[in-house]
């Protein structure tokens, strides 16, 4: 599967192999991506899930492209960096996927995120099989809620019960 290219990011699809490396392998991750792994990778919201999505990947590989990309800037001063990641979870199901994203905290408030989500999202319309992206996130969280605003997302009723904001984007015909 090939990289989606954005003005300032290259976003390459992961793979089994690629988290494996993950969580203390930077220096083999680096060179599989080819690009600084900064030391604080991966974001602590992902750690989480990393065993999950190598078990997906490895029993699913037909669905790269359906669960994470690598966020790589390519406009950093001391060459490509790995700076985020983000994708869905799991391919669509009822003409829906659900879109999830985190930056590396020293890389907050660039404009990655949106400009990834952007980029993540036209993946997604160009199946035709997705009409619609969902999105959640705390409603504490005026940064990411900000990101999904300037992806063309609305933000449908919250879920008050686990202070969740849920946001859609229906593709535009």
């Amino acid at each position: 599967m090939q990289p989606l290219r954005t003005n300032r990011l290259l976003l390459v699809p992961v793979t089994a192999e690629a988290i494996s490396l993950e969580m203390g392998q930077h220096d083999r991750l680096a060179k599989l991506l080819g690009c600084h792994v900064p030391q604080s990778w991966p974001p602590g919201n992902v750690r989480d899930v990393l065993e999950m999505f190598e078990s997906i990947l490895r029993e699913r590989p037909d669905e790269i492209g359906w669960h994470a990309w690598y966020w790589i800037a390519i406009d950093q001063p001391d060459g490509p960096t790995l700076v985020g990641s983000g994708g869905f979870r799991g391919p669509p199901q009822n003409g829906q996927v659900e879109v999830g994203y985190g930056t590396l905290e020293i890389f907050h408030r660039r404009g990655y995120a949106t400009e990834a989500v952007r980029a993540l999202c036209d993946y997604a319309f160009s199946d035709p099989r997705v009409s619609e992206i969902i999105a959640e996130c705390d409603s504490t969280n005026v940064a990411s809620q900000r990101v999904l605003a300037k992806c063309a997302f609305t933000q449908v009723d919250p879920l008050a019960e686990r202070d969740v904001c849920r946001y859609r984007r229906h593709r535009v015909e």
